[in-house]
């Protein structure tokens, strides 16, 4: 039998990942240059919209990708642990994201306007999006790719 020594983790201190302000979002999208930020807003996008964890994000191709005029179908491929899923990125009213996504066909330089968020700042964001628009707590865990029902209806 494994025992495990008391206060082994003595002095860890845990922290949730911030959540990108819906608001800042919108005017990163909206103002940031893209000649300076186009990648970073495509992998935004991709982020938020796909509920994405960090090793989803570096494992993605370009085939991944299907434009079917105004709307983007990705795929996320299964990996050992996790299930594949599908999502679409479409336009809003105010952003053209699709526009963005079709103009990134070359990475633009890096920002370090990222490295205020953790790898978890955009499936935090993304689920705290779509539950304050009212998607139910089924569709979250379908969406995020949580098992727990506690999770996903707990605060973000």
């Amino acid at each position: 039998m494994l025992r495990i020594k008391k206060g082994i983790n003595k002095g860890h201190d845990p922290k949730k990942s911030l959540v990108f302000p819906e608001e800042k979002l919108r005017t990163f999208f909206t103002q940031a240059p893209d000649d300076t930020f186009l990648f970073l807003k495509v992998v935004t996008i991709c982020g938020i919209f796909g509920s994405c964890r960090r090793y989803e994000l570096c494992d993605w191709r370009m085939s991944d990708i299907k434009s079917e005029g105004f709307v983007l179908l990705n795929t996320i491929c299964p990996s050992k642990t996790e299930k594949g899923r599908k999502f679409a990125v479409i336009d809003d009213s105010d952003i053209l994201y699709v526009k963005l996504f079709n103009k990134s066909v070359t990475p633009s330089r890096k920002s370090n306007y990222a490295e205020k968020y953790t790898r978890h700042a955009f499936r935090r964001s993304s689920a705290l999006i779509m539950a304050n628009s009212g998607v139910s707590v089924d569709e979250l865990k379908r969406q995020v790719g949580w098992k727990s029902s506690s999770v996903a209806s707990g605060k973000y």
